[in-house]
């Protein structure tokens, strides 16, 4: 068999198995051909964050956009006020509401929720309604997505200075030492201390929920996509393959789990910056004679073995319940700091196993369900209470 057969017979094998992946992808697995589009909100996110040269990103004022997940898992307005947070509009300086300022991240946000129905605005309804106070309680949102420990330091001076707040907490997630790592990697410090971007580092924002989905890559499978839905599988795959390649799991560098996933020690170290960070915001507010509450929110796959069950495939999460590692060192932390600390992880992990119990967790999304949002709505209304009882603010 000379040379030009056996590539004609090469050839030839490798046409039939690609007709036939074809054939199985089309009529076996009943997928489409189509071109491979980029799902995820970067587009949308431009047009209402922007560079911040002291918090990397920051939200426009008065922002009023409709946002579609690109999983599916939700649908809902995103308004900003006019100080550019993810809240109600604040009025005048004349109101005198009952101020809390609440810093976190998306999970306080409410990434996916309404701003009416987000969890920190049903604890204040709530609350308003059980003690009838006047004023009444105005529990501002300060947190962002995509913040950790140091941006939300970073933008507490000017807040308090304003609205003079009653109190403030600080709801922590397992999200933040890889957030305030990405940080960090760009910041400018003084003494150690974070003040702001430098300015080597340009002048493109870092938005949030970037890293939560597959990016896809110019090539031959995706010009090949919109003809063939085994070149749109395999694009899809590749995608998936690369995404999980780039996390080393427990890696505040690249892991947004990070606070999560690891043993004591190595999470230990993965925490420390963001702990810095949180004991000079509660610093900051003990020398402004304000009260602070740190509130500890477990991550979805250590509440429950079926919770965010596709966000966690993407991530490298095995479909069980993962372990609360970090709910100790917070708990040492605060001795140490000598904080008044709660957390939800029971709270959370109880209703998630009760008969025909509801998701608490986007299937994808890092993001509450309604009936998780309304389970921590409740439970933190029941918390300010006590605490605003043993302040004697009541």
């Amino acid at each position: 068999m000379d040379a030009l057969t056996r590539c004609f017979k090469w050839v030839a094998i490798v046409v039939g198995l690609l007709l036939v992946g074809e054939a199985v992808a089309r009529f076996g697995l009943k997928l489409k051909p189509g071109p491979v589009v980029q799902r995820d909100l970067a587009e949308a996110i431009a047009k209402y964050a922007e560079f911040d040269p002291k918090l990397g990103i920051r939200y426009k004022p008065n922002v009023d956009i409709l946002l579609d997940s690109p999983t599916d898992d939700f649908s809902f307005l995103f308004k900003t006020n006019e100080v550019g947070l993810r809240d109600r509009p604040m009025g005048t300086h004349l109101r005198s509401e009952y101020k809390f300022l609440i810093f976190g991240d998306e999970f306080i946000e409410g990434w996916g929720t309404d701003i009416d129905e987000t969890a920190v605005v049903r604890a204040q309804n709530a609350l308003n309604q059980r003690t009838n106070l006047k004023p009444p309680v105005r529990f501002v949102i300060a947190g962002k997505s995509g913040y950790g420990a140091v941006q939300n330091y970073l933008m507490a001076p000017t807040l308090i200075d304003s609205l003079q707040p009653k109190g403030v907490v600080f709801f922590y997630s397992g999200l933040m030492p890889h957030a305030d790592r990405r940080f960090l990697a760009t910041a400018t410090l003084d003494n150690g201390i974070a003040t702001g971007v430098d300015s080597s580092a340009g002048t493109t924002p870092m938005l949030p929920h970037g890293e939560d989905y597959p990016r896809f890559k110019p090539g031959l499978l995706t010009a090949l996509a919109p003809y063939s839905a085994g070149a749109r599988v395999l694009a899809e795959k590749l995608a998936f393959h690369a995404m999980a390649a780039a996390i080393k799991p427990g890696d505040p560098a690249t892991d947004r789990l990070s606070g999560m996933r690891g043993d004591t020690s190595s999470m230990q170290t993965a925490l420390a910056p963001t702990f810095s960070y949180i004991a000079r915001l509660a610093a900051l507010a003990e020398r402004n004679k304000i009260p602070f509450l740190l509130v500890h929110l477990p991550l979805p796959p250590q509440v429950a073995a079926d919770e965010w069950t596709q966000g966690r495939k993407l991530f490298g999460v095995t479909d069980e319940l993962q372990p609360a590692t970090d709910l100790n060192l917070v708990q040492n932390f605060c001795v140490e700091q000598k904080l008044k600390c709660v957390n939800a992880f029971l709270l959370f992990q109880k209703a998630a196993v009760q008969p025909n119990a509801a998701p608490l967790y986007c299937k994808t999304e890092l993001a509450f369900t309604p009936t998780g949002t309304k389970l921590l709505g409740a439970w933190f209304s029941d918390e300010m209470y006590r605490w605003m009882g043993e302040l004697g603010l009541l």
